[in-house]
């Protein structure tokens, strides 16, 4: 039997993916991881066996829409294109949608049930791992179903041959005899002798933890030299910086005293002090004058004498005094009337003469006849 075609219609993250195989020579089907390979060869068998009715290939179809289609060429080089349905009854059809009975892929599977199917045709990177480990042992599931003779009989006969070979050559229990077992002893000698020379896994983690515990123990140290170094650098400054704040103690302990005597003086004395010098001489200088003045005045002071009568006279002179501050007075609102009353009248004979004028061309009296000049009885 040969796969012509495969046609992922519906299946997994696969819509209509068609993988055609019809050329001659072996197909090699490759991509990065997640690209789908595995879930294309899963195609493969659920193809041949039905798709499980517990999937878990569904996530992007639903179950009743996945399906998948092949072009087979079988043995005798009959073309067989059928259609396998997520379904539980009638699940394998015609490319037309005609039901076809399961014998028509059992006829081209040639009798392989699905369990050797898996470990023949479908093998996953874990499984031929798992069944060369099987064969290099002698034994295993997998490793009976790479080397079985159901599909190929004349491979028991070549197993069989292989066997004796072997048995000629090595035999498993034997440590003489057989050039293999005693070249076999060398060789694990060899490699014992390899492997101590050698550094173990262990050994290497165990080293690459003590070299990363001491490259962090490293790390912290250069940290707290670091802030060690930054303390030494504040340290240095402090020191340096001693003389300069014993200085400024004692200048702060000379403030105190100082403003404990007094008030200190303001920030200008220095320049205000000379001029203030200059104007407290110069006062000393206008007191002296007016010291000697007032010693003259009260000298002659001493020498006046006064008029008994004058000073019985004291409170007449005080009122005629009074008296005449309110003639003074009178005097001045008199003159202002005076003032007031010759503007008024110059006023009232300009209105005078608008409103009647003189057609003599005579001119209007200074003095109206309702008025008088000061003075007149």
């Amino acid at each position: 039997m040969r796969i012509e075609r495969l046609d992922l219609l519906a299946f997994g993250p696969f819509t209509d993916l068609s993988l055609p195989l019809g050329a001659p020579g072996v197909h090699i089907v490759y991509g990065p991881n997640e690209a789908g390979k595995s879930t294309a060869l899963r195609a493969l068998h659920d193809l041949f066996y039905k798709i499980p009715k517990q999937t878990p290939y569904d996530f992007v179809h639903d179950k009743p829409d996945m399906k998948l289609r092949a072009v087979v060429r079988s043995d005798d080089g009959r073309v067989v294109e059928f259609v396998r349905h997520k379904r539980d009854k009638n699940s394998l059809t015609d490319p037309r949608g005609n039901p076809l009975d399961e014998s028509v892929v059992q006829r081209l599977l040639g009798g392989v049930s699905s369990s050797t199917f898996l470990s023949m045709f479908a093998l996953t990177l874990e499984e031929l791992e798992r069944g060369g480990e099987s064969l290099l042992e002698g034994g295993g599931d997998v490793g009976e179903a790479l080397l079985s003779a159901r599909a190929y009989p004349q491979l028991r006969a070549l197993v069989e041959r292989l066997r004796k070979q072997r048995d000629a050559l090595f035999r498993p229990q034997g440590r003489r005899g057989p050039t293999i077992n005693k070249e076999l002893g060398e060789y694990q000698d060899l490699n014992r002798r390899i492997g101590e020379a050698q550094l173990r896994i262990a050994d290497y983690r165990r080293r690459l933890a003590a070299v990363a515990e001491q490259r962090q123990r490293e790390k912290d140290l250069d940290q707290k030299l670091a802030s060690l170094r930054e303390e030494q650098k504040r340290w240095t400054a402090l020191q340096q910086a001693l003389p300069a704040l014993h200085t400024r103690a004692q200048q702060v302990r000379r403030i105190a005293e100082l403003e404990a005597e007094g008030p200190l003086a303001p920030l200008d004395f220095a320049d205000r002090l000379p001029r203030l010098e200059e104007q407290s001489r110069a006062a000393e200088e206008t007191l002296a004058d007016s010291t000697a003045e007032l010693a003259a005045k009260q000298e002659e002071l001493d020498r006046l004498v006064v008029d008994a009568r004058l000073l019985d006279a004291a409170p007449e002179v005080e009122r005629l005094a009074r008296s005449r501050e309110r003639i003074e007075a009178d005097e001045e609102r008199l003159a202002a009337l005076e003032r007031q009353a010759a503007r008024l009248r110059e006023e009232a004979r300009e209105i005078l003469q608008e409103v009647r004028p003189d057609p003599a061309g005579r001119t209007v009296p200074r003095c109206l006849p309702w008025t008088r000049p000061r003075g007149t009885g």
